[in-house]
């Protein structure tokens, strides 16, 4: 049930108040139909029924012991209008997203984009707003945590899509196929993450001393990073990456998005420290061939 530090009182009455109101929304569900309902169905209400006081709570900064003062269907109708609100301006933030998405993009992440339109045509806030009925199989550098339910969890996905998506922008977009291309020649049919061969390409070479745009990791730079982290254990290895991610932000004005850049940063550190070979983690390319005629 709903989390927080409460008096095992109040907490006792607001399971009672869930309860209430799962038995409400069960009944205007079912719509008097029938008295009895899949397990599964029910548990769903209930969940949602959950999800929906418990996001309320946290945004108006509410107690427990506070919104039990309120009638109950006065309460969840509060509660409903709150998420249907925040829906609304998800999926304005969806179509500006939309527009800015770069050209360069997997099947994957193109079709679960669309698929996440879908998502606004088929929420149910009113019963089901913990679920989330569309497919979403493209993978994020830093996964979405499975406790994010409903339209939450669509809401820290699309964020996550937006860092990714711009800090891409920031590349030309042949330089970023070409990089693709040398990772896995058929990157645009798989559901693995883009960004992070990009990301691991760029910082590199900003750890290198050598200019990020270019996403041109040459082989013989894989040896001077080698040497880069051999003298070091693994939190060694973090704060060299730590640095790098500050010279990448530095070079490409990248800035406000260090928290996720350093977590993708320090995600590659047990991968070295392990030794694993980096060229399977820095993508090496080799230079364009231009032909005279």
């Amino acid at each position: 049930m709903t989390n927080g530090i409460e008096a095992p009182q109040t907490n006792a009455e607001w399971n009672a108040r869930l309860t209430e109101l799962w038995q409400y929304s069960a009944k205007r569900y079912s719509a008097g139909f029938s008295s009895s309902m899949r397990e599964e169905t029910a548990l769903d209400l209930l969940k949602s029924v959950d999800f929906t006081l418990s996001r309320w709570l946290n945004a108006t900064g509410i107690s427990k012991k506070e919104a039990l003062l309120m009638p109950a269907r006065e309460m969840l109708l509060a509660a409903q209008d709150k998420l249907l609100s925040d829906v609304k301006a998800l999926k304005r933030a969806y179509g500006r997203l939309g527009a800015m998405m770069p050209k360069t993009g997997s099947d994957a992440l193109k079709s679960t984009f669309a698929a996440i339109g879908r998502f606004f045509e088929l929420y149910d806030a009113m019963f089901m707003s913990a679920l989330i009925p569309c497919d979403i199989d493209y993978q994020l550098a830093i996964p979405v945590s499975e406790k994010r339910l409903g339209a939450d969890y669509i809401s820290d996905y699309l964020s996550e899509i937006a860092t990714e998506s711009a800090f891409i922008s920031r590349f030309d977009a042949a330089l970023v196929e070409r990089l693709l291309t040398a990772w896995r020649r058929d990157w645009r049919l798989e559901i693995s993450n883009i960004f992070e061969p990009v990301f691991a390409c760029a910082l590199a070479l900003s750890m290198l001393s050598l200019p990020p745009r270019t996403l041109m990791l040459k082989a013989e730079d894989l040896a001077r990073l080698h040497s880069l982290f051999e003298p070091f254990d693994e939190e060694g290895v973090k704060k060299k990456l730590l640095s790098g991610v500050s010279s990448l932000e530095s070079a490409l004005s990248f800035s406000g998005f260090s928290g996720v850049l350093s977590t993708c940063a320090f995600s590659l550190a047990p991968r070295i420290t392990a030794g694993a070979r980096l060229a399977n983690i820095f993508i090496s390319v080799k230079p364009f061939r231009f032909m005279l005629y």
